[in-house]
């Protein structure tokens, strides 16, 4: 149970080496999904809860029946949604690293990869 745990603790100075330094023979997929959906609450959080409030607000200006759950939901999706967003991050990652076609120090092995994803990044935008 102790190197399950340690596996997926993406805080360990080991981890974060391997991460950083060791290529994709050295982390697995379930790793970087746990640090990435990590990563996601975190930083959307503070975002998240200005949002659901401001729902809630205006949820309750019509009814107060269910008011709870319907805000409940809709920060589930919200959650929800950034956390496919992440999984979808995590296995592009994965498959530009199987393919060699990302180092690992995560520059991009072609001037033109480099330029599809600065293309998809501002279709995103």
């Amino acid at each position: 149970m102790e190197s399950a745990r340690r596996e997926v603790d993406c805080t360990k100075p080991r981890t974060v080496e391997a991460l950083k330094h060791g290529g994709p023979e050295h982390w697995s997929p379930k790793i970087i999904r746990l640090c990435s959906a990590r990563m996601i609450v975190g930083m959307m959080a503070g975002t998240a809860i200005p949002m659901l409030l401001l729902f809630a607000g205006a949820y309750s200006g019509r009814s107060t029946y269910g008011a709870l759950l319907t805000v409940s939901l809709f920060g589930l999706g919200y959650f929800t949604v950034w956390t496919g967003f992440s999984a979808f991050a995590t296995f592009a990652q994965w498959a530009l690293h199987t393919t060699a076609m990302l180092s690992p120090a995560m520059k991009t092995s072609s001037p033109r990869l480099a330029g599809v994803i600065l293309l998809v990044v501002g279709m995103f935008n």
